[in-house]
């Protein structure tokens, strides 16, 4: 299997498992898309990100939501819905980039391409882009929440010798 699709898997896994897990929402992959030739519009009202980097693979992943998804998975973790604050929604969308990232980043080095993380960082705003070029793998994944029919966007940038 290439990395692209390593990466891929792993990527579709984590993202599940997390939030059903963490945020108690069933989530699916509704579209996988290369964004490979054109910046990325998938970036969405609360931005996390996590980059990852070593000797034979470095990239970037974003995860982003909307921001009636951003609450809504803060206040299913705080347990206080009506209360949360956009401090505690940085936090949450941090840690889930992290531990997305993270099991990426471990499922690689299984393969063979060891790397370190970056501390997640969290954008917020609209319209935000972000040029794909260059990358190896870049590809736009879009997943949908059974719940409330929202979707939100994983970004995978990858660069692979």
């Amino acid at each position: 299997m290439d990395i692209a699709a390593e990466i891929s898997i792993s990527l579709t896994a984590a993202v599940i498992r997390i939030f059903e897990t963490m945020g108690s929402l069933a989530v699916t992959l509704a579209e996988s898309t290369d964004v490979s030739q054109r910046p990325s519009d998938a970036l969405q009202d609360v931005t996390g990100n996590v980059s990852f980097a070593g000797p034979s693979i470095a990239g970037v992943i974003y995860l982003s939501l909307p921001s009636s998804l951003a609450r809504l998975v803060t206040g299913t973790i705080t347990g206080d819905p009506a209360s949360v604050t956009e401090q505690e929604e940085n936090d949450i969308l941090g840690e889930f980039t992290n531990m997305v990232t993270g099991n990426v980043k471990t499922h690689m080095a299984d393969k063979g391409y060891n790397s370190q993380l970056s501390i997640p960082n969290v954008l917020r705003g609209t319209k935000l882009s972000v040029s794909c070029k260059g990358f190896s793998l870049a590809h736009a994944f879009t997943f949908r929440v059974s719940k409330t029919g929202e979707t939100f966007q994983v970004l995978a940038l990858v660069k692979a010798d």
